[in-house]
């Protein structure tokens, strides 16, 4: 084989991953609205009826909210199938989340990434700042969305100060200003602004996900996460952990 055809078939190879790739994203976004549903539901059975304690694992409030096994995929499921219509009613799912989630304790909304149910399905969110006592574990077991945590906040070591993770902290903290979001929003548009760094704001994601398993950011990196978290929020968070 010559080594031009050689090269037209490593080029072939990749540009079939990339789209395998694409669809898979294309795919997931699709899904993403009743993920944050379903989710942000459980969330609002235990914030009604679980009397969450933040020194309790998460999963015994989820069990006091319903009568289903809390530990398993399915059932959290099904019991948010079950339970939208009942938390809901004939209400708008965007007010009664919002209703709701307005009166829970913020460690909660924290711990369960509500936050990206607000950004996907449009509802209001209390402003809130980052918890300052997370733990390794607490973190990992956050990290279950769309599924529920089932431990701790705090359990495992405490996270360093300057640790990577903290820009996940701070961006699930970020309430979405639900009028300045446009409606059926494409996550995979590139985005408008020429100097953006990123092309998606999946794109954004992934780059923010990739710098969570890094000890040390580059000065490259770190400019671009303050550039991501300004885009989402009008404090000055990101100079305080960047």
């Amino acid at each position: 084989m010559s080594r031009r055809a050689k090269i037209s078939r490593i080029e072939k190879l990749i540009a079939s991953k990339l789209k395998a790739q694409q669809e898979r994203r294309k795919q997931w976004a699709k899904a993403l609205p009743i993920h944050a549903q379903r989710h942000a539901t459980a969330v609002a059975a235990i914030a009604l009826a679980g009397e969450p304690k933040i020194d309790e694992p998460l999963n015994r409030a989820w069990a006091r909210s319903i009568a289903l096994d809390p530990t398993t995929k399915s059932e959290q499921i099904r019991a948010a199938q079950l339970l939208f219509p009942i938390i809901v009613g004939e209400q708008a799912s965007s007010s009664r989340f919002a209703e709701i989630f307005s009166t829970a304790p913020a460690w909660l909304l924290q711990f369960t990434r509500t936050v990206s149910d607000a950004w996907i399905i449009r509802f209001r969110l209390p402003e809130m700042k980052p918890h300052p006592n997370w733990g390794t574990a607490g973190f990992a077991d956050a990290e279950r969305w769309p599924l529920l945590p089932n431990g701790l906040l705090t359990a495992g070591e405490p996270i360093p100060h300057h640790d990577a993770r903290h820009i996940r902290l701070v961006a699930q903290s970020i309430v979405p200003p639900i009028d300045g979001i446009p409606k059926n929003v494409d996550l995979l548009a590139p985005k408008d602004d020429p100097s953006h760094e990123g092309g998606t704001i999946l794109d954004d994601i992934d780059f923010a996900v990739s710098l969570t398993e890094k000890p040390e950011w580059s000065a490259y990196e770190r400019r671009r996460m303050r550039k991501i978290l300004r885009r989402l929020s009008h404090d000055n968070w990101s100079d305080h952990i960047l």
